[in-house]
Order: C-alpha cells, then sequence, then structure tokens
C-alpha cells in the first residue's frame, strides 16, 4: 500500500460517492426533491417543483440523459 493515493485518479476509483436523494410529495401536492445533509451541513436541501411544472422538469432530464449518452 501507498500513502500517496489519488482519489481523482479515473482508472482507480471506480465508484464515485453519491448523496441520497429522496423524491416525494409535500402537503400541497409539489414534487420534493430532497438530498441528504452532508457531514459539513447543518440540513438537507431541498428543490420543490410546482405540480404543474414537474412533466417539464422530467422531459428536461430525460432529455438531458439521452443527450449525454451520446457524448
Amino acid at each position: 500500500m501507498t500513502d500517496d493515493f489519488n482519489w481523482n485518479d479515473r482508472e482507480s476509483v471506480v465508484v464515485k460517492p453519491q448523496d441520497a436523494i429522496a423524491v416525494y410529495a409535500n402537503d400541497d401536492n409539489d414534487l420534493v426533491i430532497r438530498r441528504q445533509q452532508a457531514w459539513d451541513e447543518n440540513e438537507d436541501t431541498f428543490v420543490v417543483i410546482s405540480r404543474q411544472s414537474a412533466r417539464h422538469v422530467i422531459e428536461a432530464m430525460e432529455r438531458v440523459l439521452k443527450e449525454t449518452a451520446k457524448a
């Protein structure tokens, strides 16, 4: 083993960290995307999307996924 390991080495690091993400509806039936707080944060991060806008956001995410799959 070596002490000078580089965590940015793309060949060695095969699984990148991923924050926990939850998706649910709030009391107003808005779509909530919630990211679990990191060790240096005091609370979770929220993105609240109105029910009327949710389909547009989902379609945009699908479009970006298709575009980046080609890259």
